[in-house]
């Protein structure tokens, strides 16, 4: 949105092509498979390197000139909703399949290591980790996959001797945490950071030599609109963190799907060049900035009433607004908190008055309201969702 208000002379755009130190962007070079690297990254074609641990140890150990300074690995690079902090984002067992969810929520428990408990990040109930598996009664219970406490303990596998720090909500939950760390990061009394997207920007480290970037694809394929132009700008702004001071830094990231457009517009931090395709995107499946979009959000306790309640609110609207009006749907995460959730999509054309659909919106609540077809609900909306 910013960018097309800066073309249509909204706003005034302002592009540094040089840092401060009157360096130039990193240079880089291609690679061939599963990393896409934005700045003098070896040439890789193996598959071997899409497991995670053998992608830690390639950016460590294919950087010896930089064996003393300072390394970032940032997991994830995504938004506080879905990072990976904790030891493991999945629980399952293998022998049945069965995977433990929380009883308040439509989500998966994450494993926690340091305190030995499987807990929702989105209300927050610990749960313990079961002996056997609830299901098949059989001791099969394993965690799957990396969250920043698991990528910590790998890397201080490979090297004993370096002082590691991790930052992400766990570590940064007391007055002077985030601070701390940054401190001893910035001192050299910590060699390698380990972080989620609180390392992605905004920090200023003369000593880091490369960046490491695992699990791309998990931000690039969120099923969002949005979600490509977010993973753009965040590992743009995580590339950022490397070779600030010193010689050009280097940039790796960890993805299944190399041929992705998105990581050859980031090799080439070609930033006009992705958002002339984006744009394109955007009109032809009319998205913001040619429309703007308001959600509607429906909850209830009864999975049956709010799926009612839901079909009904948007049948009124289509009455009143078209085909501007997408849904109900269940959102990624459904139910939040033992409430179930169902979500209505409005397009409105960007001349269009906004106070004039509220005062729709607010019609039709006073109407289900007094006929008390919400009775239970909760309703609520976000108008130019981020």
């Amino acid at each position: 949105m910013s960018v097309r208000h800066a073309v249509d002379k909204k706003y005034r755009l302002f592009a540094p092509l040089k840092r401060f130190v009157n360096k130039p962007p990193c240079q880089k070079r291609e690679s061939t498979f599963n990393l896409s690297p934005l700045s003098c990254c070896r040439h890789v074609d193996d598959l071997y390197l899409r497991k995670t641990e053998a992608f830690i140890a390639f950016c460590e150990f294919n950087q010896p000139e930089a064996a003393c300074q300072s390394f970032v690995i940032c997991i994830d690079c995504r938004s506080l909703f879905i990072n990976r902090r904790g030891y493991a984002p999945i629980a399952r067992c293998k022998l049945c399949g069965y995977v433990p969810k929380c009883e308040n929520c439509d989500v998966s428990l994450t494993y926690h290591r340091h305190s030995d408990k499987l807990i929702c990040h989105y209300c927050g109930t610990p749960y313990g980790v079961p002996d056997v598996c609830p299901a098949c009664k059989e001791p099969g219970i394993e965690v799957l996959g990396y969250g920043s406490e698991r990528v910590e303990e790998e890397i201080d596998s490979l090297f004993p001797t370096a002082a590691i720090a991790r930052m992400d909500l766990d570590t940064t939950r007391s007055k002077d945490g985030y601070e701390t760390i940054i401190d001893n990061f910035s001192k050299g009394k910590s060699q390698i950071l380990v972080g989620t997207q609180m390392v992605t920007k905004g920090l200023d480290f003369g000593r880091v030599s490369m960046v490491g970037v695992i699990n791309a694809d998990s931000i690039v394929n969120f099923p969002d609109f949005r979600a490509s132009e977010r993973a753009f700008n965040m590992i743009e702004q995580v590339a950022g963190r490397a070779g600030r001071k010193s010689d050009n830094g280097v940039v790796a990231v960890q993805t299944y799907n190399p041929s992705h457009p998105l990581f050859d517009f980031l090799v080439r931090h070609d930033y006009k060049g992705y958002y002339q395709r984006e744009i394109q995107e955007r009109q032809r499946y009319n998205y913001p900035p040619f429309v703007r979009i308001i959600y509607v959000y429906i909850k209830h306790k009864d999975p049956a009433a709010v799926s009612t309640i839901a079909f009904e609110f948007a049948s009124r609207l289509r009455v009143l607004l078209g085909n501007r009006v997408s849904g109900p749907d269940e959102p990624y995460v459904a139910r939040i908190q033992t409430l179930y959730i169902r979500r209505i999509m409005l397009k409105i054309e960007t001349q269009a008055s906004i106070s004039k659909v509220k005062s729709l919106l607010n019609d039709i609540r006073i109407e289900m309201t007094n006929s008390r077809q919400l009775s239970g609900a909760v309703l609520y909306y976000d108008v130019d969702p981020m």
